[in-house]
């Protein structure tokens, strides 16, 4: 009985390049093309978030002229004035007191449900573990408008609580 050896696909051309030192022609065009074609990419993809950053350092004026991504006089002032008019301060601590509460409730409810589901026996211990994984797989975008609409008649709406 003989043995049958299994080549993998293009093992021979790869064998091929070991014994010559090189990589044939079409391989190395190939190769170029895509490296040109996702550097492209990059840079089309790259050029809004410099066009916003050089922005950032422009007055309002050179800002709505367009023209260059380099600043010709560059300033802080539209930042600061951004800063102080839009009271970026103060949504930031909103956002940090809400997603630091965010971040405690769901750890301890998660790690305290975690826990029940591993040790504890009690009834109806599978039914609620698998609904309590189905509810994870729910987009919470799909239960945003509820909440608002339940909010708005709770009167909390736009403010902490809410």
């Amino acid at each position: 009985m003989s043995t049958a050896t299994v080549v993998r696909p293009g093992a021979a051309s790869v064998a091929r390049v070991r014994r010559q030192g090189r990589w044939p022609v079409r391989t190395v065009v190939v190769r170029g093309v895509v490296a040109v074609v996702l550097v492209l990419y990059a840079a089309i993809s790259l050029y809004p978030f410099l066009w916003m950053a050089s922005g950032a350092f422009k007055d309002q004026f050179e800002v709505v002229a367009g023209g260059n991504l380099i600043p010709h006089h560059p300033t802080l002032s539209t930042l600061t004035q951004t800063w102080n008019d839009l009271h970026f301060f103060d949504y930031f601590l909103n956002s940090l007191k809400v997603t630091g509460l965010t971040v405690v409730l769901v750890l301890a409810i998660y790690s305290a449900a975690g826990y029940a589901f591993a040790v504890l026996k009690f009834p109806f211990r599978k039914a609620l573990y698998r609904v309590f994984l189905a509810l994870l797989f729910v987009p919470s975008i799909t239960v945003l408008l509820p909440i608002v609409l339940l909010e708005n008649k709770l009167g909390l709406l736009g403010g902490h609580w809410g």
